[in-house]
């Protein structure tokens, strides 16, 4: 039988002299026992070994996350020429309520929470509704509340995921969604059951 391990290289990286033991754990923690995707886009060969230059990906919420772009996001590695090497879809969404069709008129019991101005407010309704958000939020913290499991980690944070984050103001986690990725690993989310926004640490993302 020939050899079944292949010796590959990440392409399109700038690489170092010597690779730190924290870039090495987070490949490893990037592939875990996942099952990846190798696009293999060239060769290296020497005189000792042959060596495959391949862009490695892992599926997250529907999308493929390149490893790569995991690294440069993280601060540990740099990608020759900049750049991305796949662009990401939000993925999973929250679904929305139907538009109210014009000249349509109905009262509900509501509970007015956020207010940006007169023409600008969030409300929550009453009754049964808010039941079930109370159960939701109940079950949330039961999930979420102890040591994060490989489930849970968010790989690369994009614009428009939804996800489950802690809010400082209570300490408790709650469903949000990414509107913005900002420098040094920060993200800003807009909590979409009670529409506050808050900067986070993107390593405080939980996928949902």
């Amino acid at each position: 039988w020939p050899p079944l391990a292949h010796h590959c290289a990440l392409a399109n990286v700038c690489s170092p002299a010597q690779w730190s033991c924290a870039a090495v754990r987070a490949v490893q923690m990037f592939c875990g026992d996942n099952v990846c995707q190798a696009t293999v886009v060239g060769r290296m060969a020497s005189t000792s070994q042959s060596t495959m230059l391949v862009i490695i990906t892992r599926e997250e919420e529907g999308n493929a996350v390149s490893l790569l772009d995991y690294l440069v996001y993280h601060g540990l590695a740099r990608r020759q020429g900049g750049g991305t090497e796949r662009l990401a879809r939000p993925g999973r969404i929250f679904l929305s309520l139907p538009p109210v069709k014009a000249g349509t008129e109905f009262s509900v019991s509501v509970v007015v929470g956020k207010v940006d101005s007169p023409g600008e407010l969030y409300v929550n309704l009453v009754g049964e509704n808010s039941y079930a958000l109370a159960t939701m939020l109940e079950a949330i913290q039961e999930e979420y509340t102890g040591e994060l499991v490989d489930e849970q980690k968010v790989l690369l944070p994009r614009v428009g995921m939804v996800c489950v984050v802690k809010f400082s103001g209570d300490g408790k986690f709650y469903r949000a969604q990414v509107t913005k990725v900002l420098e040094k690993r920060m993200v800003k989310v807009w909590f979409v059951d009670f529409s506050s926004s808050e900067v986070v640490q993107a390593g405080g993302l939980r996928r949902i």
